[in-house]
């Protein structure tokens, strides 16, 4: 979406940046995912439970809307994965807003 308003204001020199951005994050976060899939099966896990299992404990940060589903897969995701993810952040978000007992 950052991209798109910088194109409508003609600002083609920080949409290249933030393509480089991009490029180099969609690349790094696949590295990752090759090597926490590449542990999880020496250890006979899960990767997708066991990647949600360790959000929860530790409270990480979720993916939020809107969600570049091209890039997301890119990097290793899988859709139900993501999908996944966002049911967390819901819960997560409705639980904040329930009341202190």
């Amino acid at each position: 979406m950052i991209q798109e308003k910088l194109r409508q204001i003609g600002d083609r020199e920080s949409v290249a940046v933030l393509d480089l951005i991009l490029r180099d994050e969609v690349g790094h976060v696949a590295a990752g995912d090759r090597w926490f899939r590449w542990l999880c099966a020496e250890r006979g896990c899960d990767p997708e439970a066991t990647y949600r299992n360790l959000v929860e404990r530790l409270d990480a940060p979720l993916p939020h809307p809107p969600i570049n589903w091209q890039l997301r897969t890119a990097a290793g995701f899988s859709v139900a994965e993501v999908k996944a993810l966002l049911a967390l952040r819901a819960n997560r978000r409705r639980d904040q807003r329930k009341p202190a007992i």
